[in-house]
């Protein structure tokens, strides 16, 4: 397969580039419409829709009951659609509901909740997250990496915990 290198730019270029927002400020300050700012501005139109999505991932960790969390699983995710990181995996809509499910056994009233915009390119976004008790303090953080399908649900998460207590060692 035969890939293509886009031209490097300065890491704020592209976390500039790669923001809602920063495409219309580049083309009013270039005083016109570009091919490239009306690329952007689709591109952002799939992050409006790519926050819909989120937030229906994160209503869907929140929600105990078995049934509206059915219903929100199959409204946000790919009927294959799979789940991983370090400590969880779940396959198809079943895995994720049973993953979601131990959480809330494990961890009941801790909430999670969304702590960064929704970068996007193509098919791909991430977001940063964290896990807390209602009205507590943050018990983990971190980020999830995704793949959005072609019907703009979920196809994979995955994700990564940037901290988190250490677990008791074992006597």
């Amino acid at each position: 397969m035969e890939g293509k290198l886009a031209q490097a730019d300065e890491p704020s270029n592209y976390l500039a580039r790669n923001r809602r927002g920063a495409s219309e400020a580049r083309s009013e300050a270039a005083g016109g419409t570009s091919v490239i700012a009306l690329a952007r501005r689709s591109e952002m139109e799939s992050t409006m829709n790519a926050k819909e999505v989120i937030d229906c991932y994160f209503d869907m960790w929140n929600e105990t009951d078995g049934e509206k969390r059915r219903a929100l699983i199959a409204k946000t995710w790919t009927e294959n659609a799979r789940y991983v990181d370090p400590m969880l995996e779940g396959d198809g809509r079943q895995g994720i509901d049973a993953m979601v499910a131990a959480v809330h056994q494990r961890f009941p009233g801790y909430r999670f909740r969304r702590t960064s915009e929704i970068d996007q390119h193509h098919d791909r976004l991430r977001f940063s997250w964290e896990l807390a008790p209602t009205g507590g303090p943050v018990f983990a953080d971190g980020v999830d990496f995704g793949i959005v399908a072609a019907d703009g649900r979920l196809e994979a998460i995955t994700g990564f915990i940037d901290h988190a207590p250490a677990a008791p060692a074992a006597e």
